[in-house]
């Protein structure tokens, strides 16, 4: 699929393509976009007749691979002035219903998804991450904030090897592990334990 970028007439100059790294003899470009499993290289051609740059996107891309792609096309959108055709990406739909692609409606449909992913997480292994800080535990509760375009946890509360515990943050990054809770170790009674020491005697 592709996006087309429509820079500003005085904005597409030679200089400007040079400075994206554009080969002016094929009129083509290459661009890095980062993200958080690393670097993704999009080839872009700037197609004379219609005065647009094309760039194409990989398929089969990852959820952080695409979110890096929209912000790199947001940065050339600022730095050409440019207007943005993204009609052959469509992503999706937003909670409200409302049709998604990688620009248009992107951040409200990516709240959408991640809530509605959290969701699916409860009662499972996951691992919280504050400001580099981690944990893990089956996930037993969880506050969470959403605006139009934003979806953010704002604490969870874990069961632990070593017993309950509370996490809180502006926006805690909530990721499934996999894996499966450990036994409570020794020093953790186990739930037949706590039951037969609060039963009552005959």
């Amino acid at each position: 699929m592709n996006v087309w970028l429509y820079p500003a007439k005085e904005r597409w100059t030679s200089e400007t393509a040079e400075n994206l790294g554009m080969n002016l003899d094929e009129n083509s470009l290459s661009l890095e976009s980062m993200s958080a499993e690393g670097r993704l290289r999009l080839h872009g051609i700037w197609e004379k007749e219609q005065k647009r740059l094309s760039l194409t996107i990989p398929p089969r891309l990852t959820m952080q691979e695409y979110d890096g792609i929209h912000l790199l096309i947001l940065r050339l959108q600022k730095q050409l002035a440019a207007d943005v055709d993204d009609t052959e990406t469509f992503m999706g739909y937003t909670e409200s219903g409302e049709e998604a692609y990688l620009i248009r409606n992107w951040k409200a449909w990516t709240a959408f998804l991640r809530q509605a992913g959290q969701r699916s997480l409860s009662g499972h292994k996951v691992r919280v991450t504050k400001e580099g800080n981690t944990w893990e535990g089956l996930l037993l509760d969880y506050c969470e904030r959403l605006s139009p375009e934003r979806y953010q946890i704002t604490e969870c509360l874990l069961l632990t090897n070593s017993g309950e515990i509370s996490v809180q943050g502006t926006d805690l990054l909530v990721e499934p592990t996999g894996d499966m809770l450990q036994a409570p170790t020794e020093d953790v009674p186990s739930l037949a334990d706590q039951l037969k020491r609060i039963s009552p005697t005959s």
